[in-house]
């Protein structure tokens, strides 16, 4: 059994073709993903600068208490302060404007006004704070007609920087659309195992290759033989997979998460159903090994397609239009297992895509074993 095993990894080590497509064409795709997405993933929380505001500075502000409250409130120096304030006269303000120092001129008043010179986020920014502040004035002063306390205790509440939500957290993982993309990626890794697959179905078969022709004239059981091409080509693939996995997070500084043992498990049941399904597809087959090729090629492609590869948001449209394609579709297991591995950890969730995966993974070995195990060849 050693020596099967060893002849079997020196024979699919000097595939050289094989060893491109599923080593060296995934590191320069994850490449060109992180020259294409890398400036928008970022493990850091995005800081807003202070949107710099000219006020004027007139009698209106110099009555309006509220206002000059509110202004020094948003205006404090700390880490999430809204607006850089700027006391002015009007030809001050307007100047300061023009020259581009300050995105907006506020105008006290019994109605304040803001002037901008064009539109954009700062822009949109300031008018919706004024807006609030005319909209809480207004409540404050009509409670006041009726009901002076309840006006004080509304003022008191008027919080511009409050946040009424809560947020949770499942982890400590921060969500990453962009993630999307490499775990799709890395589950087309996984599937590449099929041209190991592929290969060891033909080497198998006396009828599709010499090497075939050799083996079947040898005393060797063939679920023994079988056994032994699927772990070779097992070992060799799941060594490229965490070759990939080390480019990812060592060179291309992407998160992977935190739970290494669950991820290395998902990888090896994904490098163990990609090799199966690949021999399946070798041994059920009757056709040129070229055309295999071609079609185990357009099926990884369409269903990492589906799971989001080119295109993230087609994995939301899968869910939501045809639901059930997420539980036959090897690739969107391999990547919502990857997914949500960082951020809910190894829960019920990545529990059934790495149960799905094993299970497919079988079916195809058994389904392989049963097609070439009585092949009989009357000319060798």
């Amino acid at each position: 059994m050693k020596n099967l095993f060893i002849a079997r990894m020196k024979c699919l080590l000097r595939d050289r073709s094989t060893l491109f497509w599923t080593l060296l064409f995934p590191l320069l795709l994850s490449t060109l993903f992180f020259v294409a997405f890398g400036h928008l993933h970022s493990d850091q929380d995005i800081v807003f600068d202070p949107i710099p505001v000219a006020v004027v500075d007139n009698e209106a502000y110099a009555g309006d208490t509220l206002l000059q409250e509110t202004l020094s409130a948003v205006s404090l120096p700390q880490d999430n302060a809204l607006l850089e304030m700027r006391l002015a006269s009007a030809q001050q303000a307007h100047t300061l404007l023009e020259e581009g120092t300050v995105s907006g001129v506020i105008t006290p008043g019994d109605t304040p006004t803001l002037a901008v010179r064009q539109s954009g986020l700062t822009q949109s920014v300031l008018k919706a704070f004024l807006d609030q502040y005319v909209g809480i004035k207004a409540t404050v002063t009509h409670l006041a007609t009726l009901d002076p306390a309840a006006a004080q205790h509304a003022l008191a509440d008027a919080d511009f920087g409050r946040n009424h939500l809560r947020e949770t957290s499942f982890s400590d993982a921060s969500p990453d659309t962009i993630l999307n993309y490499f775990y799709a990626l890395l589950a087309m890794v996984c599937l590449n195992g099929s041209f190991w697959g592929l290969r060891n179905a033909t080497d198998i078969q006396a009828d599709l290759s010499p090497i075939g022709a050799r083996r079947n004239l040898a005393p060797t059981h063939k679920l023994k033989g079988m056994l032994t091409d699927e772990a070779a080509a097992l070992l060799i693939h799941y060594t490229i997979i965490l070759i990939t996995l080390a480019y990812l997070a060592f060179v291309l500084k992407i998160s992977l998460g935190t739970h290494l043992w669950p991820l290395l498990s998902l990888c090896l049941v994904g490098c163990f159903m990609g090799v199966a399904f690949g021999t399946f597809v070798g041994s059920v087959l009757k056709i040129r090994e070229s055309i295999k090729t071609g079609l185990l090629i357009a099926i990884t492609l369409f269903l990492c397609f589906l799971a989001g590869l080119m295109f993230a948001d087609m994995k939301n449209i899968v869910a939501q239009y045809a639901p059930a394609l997420q539980y036959i579709n090897p690739a969107a297991l391999l990547s919502d297992g990857f997914y949500s591995l960082y951020m809910f950890g190894a829960g019920p969730r990545f529990i059934v895509n790495i149960a799905l995966l094993l299970g497919y993974g079988v079916l195809f070995g058994i389904g392989s074993y049963l097609a070439v195990r009585r092949n009989r060849y009357a000319s060798i």
